[in-house]
């Protein structure tokens, strides 16, 4: 592209000049905050930022700064390519155009699908991608582990962004994971916790502490292979300190998953896989 003068300076003969720099980052999944990647692209430890100043205000090396994930960009590149407005005729009112849903886990067909929204069910993605391996649905996780789960009596909701919030779930990422009832809950709820527990950035006390001690809760549920009423109302109570303390939204949505599950699948009271 700057051999053609696509990128560069004086594009294309006109007085518009814009450049590119891709920045290799280290995998940090608190980076999904937007103050912490502009941390590591300046070559800083990557954690979250205090605002206000907002970035857009106070960014990048202090200067105003846009961040967008990169679907969002591309998605503006099709708004733009057409003189009509196709992509508002697509979706629903609150959910417009197109969805890219990243499908793995027990799926026969895994793989990212580009998703109308209001047009297909939770059902109907699962059904197209091939069905799920083994004999039925244990839960759905829609939008990527800091989103709540679904279970199979929620699977006819519509994939829009209002629909999954009427039941107390969201789109997130895009990244639907399918676990047949054949698995572990413990093991699941436990791998979920050791990634919050380890990717945390630290920065906020309740967010650090509070994942390592459901992280403890959790080790021992795998030991005992069961869990109490008692033990779940404490995990309820340290999301909530979690949610309320931490400065972004790493730690505001770190148990939600978690939470869900035990709420959902072993129903507050003691469970026994």
């Amino acid at each position: 592209m700057y051999k053609n003068n696509l990128i560069g300076n004086n594009i294309l003969g006109s007085n518009f000049s814009f450049d590119l720099k891709v920045i290799r980052g280290a995998g940090a999944y608190v980076c999904g905050d937007e103050t912490s990647l502009i941390n590591s692209i300046e070559g800083k430890r990557g954690i979250s930022r205090i605002k206000p100043p907002l970035p857009i205000n106070k960014g990048l090396y202090d200067k105003p700064t846009v961040v967008n994930n990169v679907e969002t960009l591309c998605t503006c590149a099709e708004i733009m390519k057409y003189e009509n407005d196709i992509f508002l005729e697509m979706g629903t009112s609150n959910s417009r155009g197109t969805k890219l849903v990243s499908v793995s886990g027990d799926i026969y067909e895994s793989g990212v699908y580009e998703v109308e929204f209001g047009k297909n069910t939770i059902n109907d993605i699962i059904k197209m991608c091939g069905g799920i391996i083994g004999k039925e649905i244990g839960m759905i996780i829609p939008g990527g582990i800091a989103t709540e789960c679904l279970i199979k009596e929620e699977l006819n909701t519509l994939y829009t962004y209002e629909d999954l919030e009427k039941i107390g779930s969201s789109i997130g990422s895009g990244g639907m994971i399918i676990i047949n009832n054949e698995k572990n809950i413990f093991e699941i709820l436990k791998n979920v916790s050791d990634f919050f527990k380890n990717e945390t950035c630290g920065t906020c006390f309740p967010c650090r502490e509070g994942n390592k001690n459901i992280n403890i809760i959790l080790e021992n549920t795998i030991k005992n292979n069961t869990i109490s009423k008692e033990k779940i109302e404490i995990i309820s109570e340290i999301k909530q300190a979690i949610g309320l303390a931490s400065r972004c939204g790493f730690g505001q949505s770190s148990v939600n998953l978690i939470l869900s599950i035990l709420n959902k699948k072993v129903k507050n009271h003691e469970y026994q896989h």
